[in-house]
């Protein structure tokens, strides 16, 4: 991804407008504006401010988010000072995806299963598409094996229906020739819809904990939700309080595991868990 789209995202994502990161690094706006057109670029000492300004790396407001920046070995993450969260938690990230219904956003995850990286992925919010007369956002999936190889590339059309995000469609290719799958296919809403049904999970969870994070040396807040999914698998999701997903936990029912949850009287077992690139940045 390229240093204007970058700067353009990350400052959206730490909702600056152009004049304020102006103000912040001592420019113009119309220097910002020139920076994300692609006009012409900062020097290193800019860089340096602009970088501490939205809280991010200079690497990262460069290279933007890279699959390969992920770890292969997850290493350990402890949750302590387990209390209470009394405010409602918006949880408005499309289910399983870790991104939120805005053009122009992005992320990166992998999935661990005993602490190794199996698969990545890197997930862009690319434009607003109408399905069936249904407004909803296209995003482009990229999917990388352990090797970093890119395995398959697709996009996923979601919408919000009130209280719920939900999948409207899926764009593939196949054999070279364009695929369409909506709503109403059943095959589409058999594996990407509830129940075989056009629905998805709620976004608003009444029922949230609070806790401290250590991973890598660091220690910050997080709210943890938690939800069944639509293939009945139980995830824990550990968000900051900006309401992105760090980090989450899929259990299965009955699966053999040595993590097991209890829940209504019924073991689920740990079957992976996924760490975002916003955990390790």
């Amino acid at each position: 991804m390229s240093f204007e789209k970058n700067l353009n995202l990350i400052r959206k994502r730490n909702g600056m407008t152009q004049e304020d990161l102006a103000l912040t690094i001592g420019v113009s706006r119309q220097t910002i504006y020139a920076w994300e057109a692609g006009l012409n670029s900062p020097n290193i000492s800019m860089l340096k401010k602009v970088a501490s300004a939205l809280e991010v790396s200079i690497d990262e407001l460069i290279n933007g988010y890279d699959v390969d920046r992920l770890p292969n070995l997850l290493g350990e993450i402890v949750f302590s000072n387990e209390s209470e969260y009394y405010e409602d938690v918006i949880y408005e990230e499309i289910p399983n995806w870790y991104v939120s219904l805005k053009v122009g956003e992005d992320v990166c995850f992998g999935l661990y299963d005993n602490g190794v990286k199996d698969y990545s992925y890197h997930v862009t919010v690319l434009g607003e598409i109408i399905v069936h007369n249904q407004k909803g956002y296209e995003i482009g999936v990229k999917e990388y094996d352990k090797k970093l190889e890119q395995t398959d590339a697709f996009s996923l059309i979601a919408k919000r229906v009130e209280n719920r995000i939900i999948f409207i469609g899926r764009i593939y290719y196949k054999d070279g020739i364009k695929n369409i799958e909506t709503f109403r296919d059943k095959s589409f809403l058999n594996k990407w819809g509830t129940d075989g049904k056009f629905e998805g999970p709620p976004i608003i969870f009444q029922e949230a904990k609070k806790y401290a994070m250590t991973y890598n040396g660091k220690t910050e807040s997080v709210i943890r939700i938690a939800y069944f999914d639509i293939n009945k698998s139980y995830i824990e999701v550990f968000l900051n309080l900006k309401g992105e997903s760090l980090f989450w936990k899929r259990y299965e029912l009955g699966r053999k595991s040595g993590t097991i949850l209890k829940i209504n009287d019924k073991e689920y077992g740990l079957f992976y868990e996924v760490a975002t690139s916003r955990l390790i940045r």
